[in-house]
């Protein structure tokens, strides 16, 4: 179901499920038009945004990998923002409480030292929130990064390199244990090629 333009639209990001109610989030739509996050009855009804995101805010836009719960509070990712990298953020179930716990700027140069477009659902394993950067870091190929759930502790677990070690992360994680899974869609041994159709 989709809310219209004020309610959000396009959503493409994963659902999480809470006592008969679906949470998500749209990329677009929403009081100024850069997504929301929305919560729906499993039964259709009971459509609601709890919040909107704004473009020129610290808030960030966009968010397109949806969201994950834990306790009583949605954590997600924007892939953009006032400072074109994106943002970590969390709310409350009953869309109180509505928090940036990182931002992730963009440099002059268009890549960010953290990791610039997170797109893909987080990870919690306790209190700490694992997640991945499309692009940025040292290398410019994206990173791998945790924080914690109160935004304190940000770290940057691995910077991609690219060639044999992958870039563009997008995926979202797996844990197993004390160990993460994840995968890159550019980059390794055998790199893409497009075909040629001249």
């Amino acid at each position: 179901r989709d809310g219209g333009p004020g309610g959000g639209s396009s959503p493409c990001g994963r659902l999480v499920l809470s006592n008969a109610t679906l949470y998500g989030t749209t990329s677009r739509g929403g009081d100024s038009g850069w997504g929301t996050v929305f919560r729906l009855g499993t039964d259709g009804n009971d459509y609601t945004v709890l919040s909107s995101f704004n473009l020129s805010s610290d808030a960030g836009a966009e968010p397109i990998g949806g969201p994950v719960l834990y306790g009583n509070t949605l954590y997600g990712t924007t892939s953009d923002g006032a400072y074109n990298g994106g943002s970590v953020f969390r709310v409350n179930l009953d869309g109180s409480g509505f928090l940036v716990l990182k931002t992730l700027p963009a440099s002059s140069g268009g890549v960010g030292a953290d990791g610039i477009w997170p797109c893909s659902p987080l990870l919690v394993s306790g209190t700490t929130l694992y997640g991945t950067a499309d692009w940025g870091g040292s290398f410019g190929n994206g990173t791998l990064f945790r924080l914690n759930t109160d935004g304190t502790g940000f770290t940057v677990l691995k910077h991609f390199a690219g060639a044999g070690e992958g870039a563009g992360v997008e995926a979202g994680l797996l844990l197993s244990g004390t160990t993460l899974y994840g995968t890159a869609y550019e980059g390794g041994d055998y790199p893409y090629v497009p075909p040629y159709y001249g």
